[in-house]
């Protein structure tokens, strides 16, 4: 069930460590830059986690399609592949709309928003690879990931820049 870091394909966990790198990219510099700097920097972190908070939606949408085809393989109730399915399709398009939304928002609220919608994403992740719909390796890519982000935007919410509105 818990699988380790060394379990992930080295593609995944060496894309997946990239796709970190933007957010401290954005956010270490953000206490050595004007205030007015600070916030293209915040808002390009806030563009950027909606990029990543619609890729974790799509990553869903991705497995349902892949588990739907199984499925029919199986030849498995084909009421309960419905409700499935409408389940499973219907949480990977929330990421993206938390992440529109979070782009239409002052600073600090859209950044809360970004946060607030990757951990989300992650504890329904969490649940995903429990119930094996997502790879078991996943779960653990996903922990690591999930701590480097959130530890990048309070970074950026600590400098002070994004205020309190």
């Amino acid at each position: 069930m818990f699988s380790s870091l060394r379990d992930v394909p080295r593609p995944a966990l060496i894309l997946g460590l990239g796709g970190v790198i933007p957010f401290y990219l954005l956010s270490l510099p953000i206490w050595l830059t004007d205030p007015l700097y600070g916030y293209v920097l915040i808002d390009s972190m806030i563009t950027y986690g909606a990029v990543i908070l619609s890729f974790l939606g799509a990553v869903h949408w991705g497995a349902a399609m892949w588990q739907g085809e199984l499925e029919e393989i199986r030849e498995e109730d084909e009421e309960e592949m419905d409700r499935a399915a409408w389940a499973r399709y219907g949480w990977s398009v929330i990421p993206a709309l938390i992440a529109w939304i979070g782009t239409l928002l002052v600073p600090f609220a859209g950044l809360m928003l970004i946060v607030v919608g990757i951990g989300l994403a992650y504890f329904i992740d969490l649940r995903a690879c429990r119930a094996g719909f997502l790879p078991e390796w996943y779960e653990s890519l996903r922990k690591v990931l999930t701590i480097l982000v959130l530890l990048a935007c309070g970074n950026a919410v600590a400098s002070g820049v994004t205020g309190p509105f």
